[in-house]
């Protein structure tokens, strides 16, 4: 079962709200992240919680208006519609905004979802209408000299899978910020199924695309891909359970017809 996700948004009003969530344990977690530590954007990283990622905000720009975008979970008991709990689902801040030349530059982080939720899975980087930019080859040398050398390079069009030695399953152009699992594995039927089965298979990644030569634009991601198949597939796990509850409450309550 695939539960469908409804997001609603609200503005932070005064403080952070602290998420005191653990990571979730994995083989090979220790050295997942000292691979994982290398690579940031705009010093947001992955498995951050929401006062992290909120006081980050504010580092780059004191005066960011933070948009918190929750969303639940829908799930039917045969009759009737049901949804989850409100839960994190992102943080959306303009770091840059020129209102004469119409330079931006946005950041989204994305949260893995209950029940194992509340820690960053996903950062997406826009920015356009770059004032003053540099050539394509100063920026890949800026991007090469700060992650090191890419796993895959088309000029304008850079990835980075980590750690090292991890085959990609993941296609990076949609990535897994999906709402369904099947959009974050590539390849056979059988070998996505081993991916599922063992999530530590697939390696995460931070691409960049950029464009024009200066560049005038770019978009950035970098995904927890093992950890987002992991809390996806717990996460469908915990609604489907919900909607069995639900099914069985509903049925306990019917009445046969009067006859």
């Amino acid at each position: 079962m695939r539960p469908s996700i409804h997001r609603t948004a609200h503005r932070i009003l005064g403080g952070a709200l602290l998420a005191l969530l653990a990571l979730l344990a994995h083989v090979g977690i220790a050295r997942a992240a000292e691979d994982a530590d290398a690579f940031d954007i705009l010093g947001f990283r992955l498995g951050m919680t929401q006062a992290e990622v909120e006081a980050r905000f504010r580092q780059l720009n004191p005066d960011v208006e933070l948009k918190v975008r929750q969303a639940t979970y829908r799930y039917s008991d045969g009759l009737n519609e049901h949804q989850t709990e409100a839960f994190l689902d992102r943080i959306e801040g303009i770091i840059k905004y020129d209102r004469a030349t119409k330079e931006i530059l946005q950041v989204t982080v994305q949260f893995s979802p209950p029940p194992d939720g509340g820690r960053v899975m996903q950062v997406m980087r826009n920015e356009r209408d770059i004032v003053n930019p540099v050539t394509l080859a100063e920026y890949r040398q800026a991007l090469i000299g700060k992650y090191g050398p890419p796993t895959r390079d088309r000029n304008a069009s850079i990835d980075w899978f980590f750690p090292a030695g991890t085959a990609p399953c993941s296609n990076s152009a949609s990535g897994p910020a999906a709402d369904q699992l099947n959009t974050m594995i590539q390849g056979t039927a059988a070998a996505r199924e081993r991916m599922l089965a063992d999530p530590s298979m697939c390696p995460s990644f931070l691409t960049f695309r950029v464009q024009g030569d200066p560049v005038r634009s770019g978009f950035a991601r970098l995904v927890d891909v093992p950890n987002a198949l992991r809390t996806l597939q717990a996460a469908n796990a915990w609604v489907a359970q919900q909607q069995a509850d639900a099914e069985a409450r509903r049925k306990a309550a019917g009445r046969g017809p009067q006859l």
